[in-house]
Order: C-alpha cells, then structure tokens, then sequence
C-alpha cells in the first residue's frame, strides 16, 4: 500500500537534496556584484564629477547649471574634436564629429550638490575617458579666459574713470597755479589789491582738495593692494572625482572591486537557505513508504 507523500523540511535534507544552491548561488552572487561594479568603474561610459573650485570668488564665475551647458557648448565642443583629431580616428567629417561627440556626452548637475556629473559614452574605454579629461581642461581654460577678459575689460573701465579724474585734478592745479601767480602780479599793482577775492582763491583751494581727496579714494577703491595667496595657483574647475582607471597593482584600483563582490557574495549566502527552501516546495521529493500486506 502507498502512503501519502512526506515533505523532509530539515535543513539538512534541503542541504543535501539542493546542495548545489549553497555554491552555485553565492558564486552567481559574487560575479555579479564584480560585474556591476566593473562595467560601473571601467566599463565604456567614462563617469566622473567636477566642480567651479570654492576658492573661486569672481562674480563670473559659472554656476552649476552653466557650467552642464558649457561642457556641451560647440566652442568646448570643436576644441576637443580637433585636439583628439577625432575626424580622423572616427573617418567622418568634421561638421558630423561634433554632432557624434555631443550625442556621447551627458552633463547634469547632481541635486543638491554643487557637483556636475559627466558622462562620456563610448566603446572604446581608452578614448571615453581621453573625451573626458580634455573637456574638463577645455572648461577649466575657458572659465580662465572668461575672467582674464572680464578683467581686462574692468580694467579698462577702472582706469578710463581714474584717468578722467586725473584730468580733473590736473585742471583744478592749473586754476590754482593760474590764480597764486596773478596774486603774485598783484603785490607790484596796487590796482589789483582785490585780486585774492575776485579770484576766489580759497575756493580753488578747496575744489582742489576735493579733487584729490576723490582721486585718492577711486584709486584705492579701484586699484586696491593685491592680495598674496602665498603663491598658490588654483584651477577655477576642479575635478573632484576623475574616472578610475583599472590598475592591478593599485589597491584603490581593486578595493571597489573586492568591496563589491563581497556585497554580492554575502547577499547570496543569507538568499541561499530560502530559495533552497523555495525550491523545494515547488518541486517537492515524494517518498513511498511500503507496508508489509495483513
């Protein structure tokens, strides 16, 4: 006579029965979180994140969202084809280039952070990554020539107005001068005894201390004392995380690796006892117990 099936739930009979879940499961697990990390890390799409340095405090300086659209720009955009000879290397046009560069970059600001994330798309790791690093120096040099124009053109302003200043005072010493040396003449004509009050020669005076106190406080104001920063020079992008390049003899190069395996391997472990468990009560074993006939 055939009894009723019997399902073993011990952990020992799911060991055994499903044995090859508890080895194959924690090494898909393990693969898996390399490979995620790798194709992250090191795959095509070179990733990293820059920033405008904080050390930057000009008023032209790009903000973050500017600074998404400059890494897009045909200006950064043209320079980098060109530097890459990527026309070249691609065996397509010029004009065709920028517009297949521009497809393989994507620029967003990270919310909330004053980060940029760049990404470059691309087969060939190598060249993803060369896209990159040329970008970020082509915006680095412009956010530098921005400035240096900005500047310049400051300076020019600054020095346009101390100059008209300057002519002022100069007008306000030729009256004074002009004025003493007709009081001068007048000491040997009596008739010109009245000359100091019809000239106004304290008002003179006092326009020309006005004059100079005024080109005094705009050359200060304009023109302040520059201020040493210990010779540090500073680029205005800075790069706050390059894409990692793959090193064997680098442990920073494997530890993302390693650290990611072992998530991956870990969360196999704790998985393998309940899809053990799961399996077997999909595909349960049926066992026959026999009785021996009265």
């Amino acid at each position: 006579m055939q009894a009723a099936p019997i399902h073993r739930w011990g952990l020992g009979f799911i060991a055994l029965r499903w044995r090859h879940v508890f080895w194959l499961l924690p090494l898909i697990g393990g693969l898996l979180g390399f490979g995620l990390q790798y194709r992250k890390l090191y795959g095509p799409t070179a990733i990293g994140l820059v920033r405008v340095s904080p050390l930057v405090l000009s008023p032209t300086a790009p903000r973050p969202p500017d600074l998404a659209k400059l890494l897009k720009s045909d200006g950064l955009l043209f320079n980098t084809v060109y530097t890459l000879d990527l026309p070249k290397r691609w065996s397509v046009h010029p004009g065709p280039s920028v517009v297949r560069l521009r497809d393989m970059i994507h620029s967003e600001v990270i919310p909330g952070t004053p980060f940029v994330e760049i990404r470059v798309s691309d087969t060939n790791r190598n060249e993803a990554v060369e896209i990159w690093n040329t970008l970020a120096r082509f915006a680095n040099q412009h956010v530098i020539d921005s400035r240096s124009a900005a500047a310049n053109a400051k300076l020019a302003a600054n020095q346009s107005t101390l100059r008209a200043l300057e002519l002022d005072l100069e007008e306000k010493q030729h009256k004074l001068m002009s004025a003493l040396q007709q009081r001068a003449s007048a000491t040997t004509n009596p008739a010109s005894s009245n000359l100091e009050e019809s000239k106004g020669l304290e008002q003179l005076r006092a326009d020309l201390e006005a004059a100079e106190a005024a080109f005094d406080k705009e050359s200060k104001r304009l023109f302040p004392s520059p201020i040493i920063c210990g010779g540090i020079i500073f680029d205005p992008i800075h790069i706050h995380e390059a894409p990692p390049v793959l090193s064997l003899h680098r442990w920073d190069s494997m530890r993302p690796l390693i650290h990611h395996t072992g998530i991956g391997l870990s969360i196999a472990v704790l998985l393998t006892a309940p899809v053990a468990y799961l399996l077997e009560l999909l595909l349960p074993r049926r066992q026959q117990e026999f009785h021996p006939e009265d």
